[in-house]
């Protein structure tokens, strides 16, 4: 393969020989010495989160991850199981089946979340 293509993004780079993400060689200085959570939150901060940081973020990612028989859920898994090759439309029936009884109490969540990291100086 001497014509490999470079791919490059905001987050990495990748070569025939090394994925590197946000500065760091993925397979000697990732793989196995961050946690999925950690990772996430780098990748969306573009920081490493402090230990507490960490241990909410887990939190919130456990939290919710099973959303059970909500209606946006099932109507996700229903369009899923229509047509699994195309993973964005149950996504997006999902996400504009939101309202204010399922999916806003989310956006409550966050809200009453980052008035408490404002008030003991997080933010």
């Amino acid at each position: 393969m001497t014509n490999q293509p470079k791919y490059r993004t905001g987050l990495g780079t990748s070569d025939a020989d090394s994925i590197t993400l946000l500065g760091h060689d993925l397979a000697s200085e990732l793989l196995g010495k961050i946690s999925f959570g950690e990772l996430a939150f780098y990748l969306i901060a573009k920081k490493r989160p402090t230990k507490g940081q960490l241990v909410m973020f887990e939190a919130v990612l456990t939290a919710l991850a099973d959303h059970g028989f909500t209606p946006t859920a099932i109507a996700a898994r229903l369009t899923y199981a229509s047509a699994p090759d195309s993973l964005q439309g149950a996504l997006a029936a999902g996400l504009l089946g939101g309202g204010s009884r399922f999916l806003g109490v989310t956006e409550d969540c966050a809200h009453f979340l980052a008035a408490e990291l404002a008030r003991i100086g997080e933010v």
